[in-house]
């Protein structure tokens, strides 16, 4: 594993056999300084020490080839590489940000009408699906001083930095694969965070001494309406259960294995299917217990037969939550946010119109459903949390 760890216990304590990476949600690109200070970069079990002219996004495919290369020839492999970027701070080399100075100057709305009409011309979203409105708290550019106008293009140039190096990197994997000979038979995935962040949480520092992001002293990140731009065509953003919060495209490349290549598959899949994917390639069996302790039964749903062009088993239901407090429930063509809306994703994929007054029946099945499943997984505290805050004197 290489990258991001931003959950419990620690890699080689969950599987994983070799680990290079970070244990926090947002360190220094260029330094390895934690949100809080400090460094949670480790190199296998022990803490590590960031040289002269480190990026993280570099380093990290320098261990993910490194481990491809030192991997057993014999036994297949699993690779977990988990690219910080780009999430803030938005910092990035000064070569590839400059890429993109002052592309962005006409500005978050122009962008998002470009992207929309982009993606359909390449068939990423089907023709006939809509725009959301911009959220209202969306600022208009034009209310932007030239100052502030070239501020925010430089944050959006680091952000597509960011991305671009990432582009880079992934490019430098695949190579590996090539040069190992096992590019044809190797399942690539590839899928990005969960919703473009909104918290403009850049230091005043930064902007008092105008460090540039290249620069390892800065600590930019971009806000709200770049995230919406950046969620085109959805609504509201990570952290939400609208779909700008938990919709995530995925690309898979398998030569060998994929026989409709250059294809879409439109069916909703989640990152628990991933799991069954994997076990069933391998031709593994899950176990009863790991580790010395007994483990839960896996949800997910192989993706194997999308890879042949197959209409693959649907989820019954799909849970969402976030903090007990932002939730959804997906459940066939139906979706309950924050148990208070209810969208019909077949005709309404952008969430535009709340159904919950005009299918009250259907709206009181999802949320029955939906506090059913979070006392099943989650002991019921979404719905603790709920009347605890409605019983909350003001």
């Amino acid at each position: 594993m290489v990258g991001k760890w931003h959950i419990f216990d620690e890699p080689l304590k969950r599987g994983f056999d070799r680990y290079f990476g970070f244990l926090e949600g947002a360190p220094n690109f260029f330094t390895g300084e934690g949100t809080k200070g400090g460094c949670s970069y480790r190199l296998e079990n022990e803490p590590y020490e960031i040289p002269e002219g480190f990026y993280s996004t570099d380093a990290f495919t320098d261990y993910a080839v490194k481990y491809i290369g030192e991997r057993n020839p014999a036994q297949p492999f699993f690779l977990y590489l988990a690219y910080n970027a780009p999430h803030y701070p938005l910092q990035a080399p000064k070569q590839d940000v400059m890429k993109y100075r002052g592309k962005y100057k006409d500005g978050w709305a122009d962008l998002r009408s470009k992207r929309y009409a982009r993606m359909k011309k390449l068939g990423v979203i089907p023709e006939d699906m809509g725009l959301s409105d911009p959220e209202p708290d969306v600022r208009d550019w034009e209310s932007l001083s030239d100052e502030e106008k070239d501020d925010m293009d430089l944050r959006m140039a680091t952000y597509a930095a960011m991305i671009d190096r990432v582009d880079q990197q992934v490019g430098r994997v695949i190579e590996k694969l090539d040069e190992e000979d096992i590019a044809e038979n190797t399942l690539v995935i590839f899928l990005s965070d969960n919703g473009a962040c909104p918290f403009d949480r850049t230091r005043k520092p930064t902007l008092e001494n105008q460090y540039m992001p290249w620069d390892g002293r800065s600590y930019y990140c971009y806000p709200k309406e770049w995230a919406n731009a950046c969620n085109t065509p959805f609504r509201l953003y990570k952290q939400n259960q609208n779909e700008g919060g938990i919709a995530t495209a995925m690309i898979a490349r398998w030569p060998a294995g994929i026989t409709v290549p250059g294809t879409f598959n439109r069916q909703r899949g989640h990152l628990v299917d991933f799991h069954a994917t994997f076990r069933e390639l391998a031709g593994v069996d899950y176990p009863a217990e790991f580790d010395g302790h007994k483990i839960g039964a896996a949800r997910g749903i192989s993706l194997v037969p999308a890879f042949r062009g197959e209409k693959r088993p649907e989820h019954e239901a799909l849970y969402q939550n976030f903090a007990d407090s932002k939730t959804a429930l997906v459940k066939g063509r139906w979706k309950l946010v924050d148990l208070k809306y209810l969208y019909d994703l077949e005709v309404d994929r952008i969430e535009s119109n709340d159904l919950s007054g005009r299918h009250p029946e259907k709206f009181e099945e999802m949320k029955a459903e939906f506090l059913r499943l979070d006392r099943e997984y989650n002991d019921g505290r979404t719905a603790k949390k709920a009347i605890g805050r409605r019983n909350k004197k003001p």
